[in-house]
């Protein structure tokens, strides 16, 4: 969102704001399904709704305290999400490897109501992927490494074009801003040792993409 600063009011400013937040609901089943010889799949649905959420600004800012149409302003946001997800797992001995994909749908909605009104939307499909590998050794070392890709999308309100105006400033929503993308690189070594527990070593590395 953009910040732009404009010249001060001199005048006395009544600010009343009212919320009213939304109502939400989740589920989520899965399932687990071992079959042929060291194989597992797991499968699973997830899903949240939530009731609109409402935000009611008004200003005085006029004289004589009149209503400021600029600054006054109501706003309803609604989101919802539904998702899908797998994982197939293989164990050769004492190595095993997984790999997974979740799928995720999440749309929202937001409506500003004030001195026009604009509504925008936020609908993006989140595929992230994932891959685990470990390996234990027979003296109790054990070592894993993994990668996953997590994908952070705009909301509703960050994409409207309506102008919230405060005293000094004002914000407006970008609707051209993309998803981000996180890369999750994740490598570690643990020793278990008998009468003492254990120690290791983790190491991390992350790049985002826009």
């Amino acid at each position: 969102r953009q910040y732009l600063s404009q010249p001060a009011l001199d005048y006395t400013v009544r600010h009343l704001g009212i919320n009213r937040d939304g109502v939400g609901l989740s589920a989520e089943v899965g399932y687990s399904l071992p079959f042929a010889e060291n194989w597992e799949l797991e499968a699973g649905v997830t899903g949240n709704y939530q009731t609109p959420s409402i935000r009611t600004y008004t200003r005085d800012t006029l004289p004589g305290n009149r209503r400021d149409t600029l600054q006054s302003y109501n706003k309803s946001y609604r989101h919802e999400g539904y998702g899908s997800y797998f994982t197939l797992k293989r164990n050769f001995g004492n190595f095993a490897a997984k790999v997974g994909l979740r799928l995720e749908q999440s749309p929202g909605t937001a409506t500003y109501t004030g001195y026009t009104t604009e509504v925008s939307r936020e609908n993006y499909p989140i595929p992230s992927p994932s891959v685990h590998l470990s390996y234990r050794t027979p003296s109790m070392h054990n070592f894993t490494l993994s990668y996953t890709l997590r994908t952070s999308t705009p909301s509703a309100t960050d994409l409207t074009r309506f102008i919230v105006f405060s005293n000094e400033s004002y914000e407006i929503g970008n609707p051209d801003l993309l998803p981000s993308h996180t890369h999750n690189l994740e490598g570690g070594w643990n020793k278990f040792f008998e009468g003492f527990g254990s120690v290791g070593i983790d190491l991390y590395y992350k790049a985002n993409t826009d």
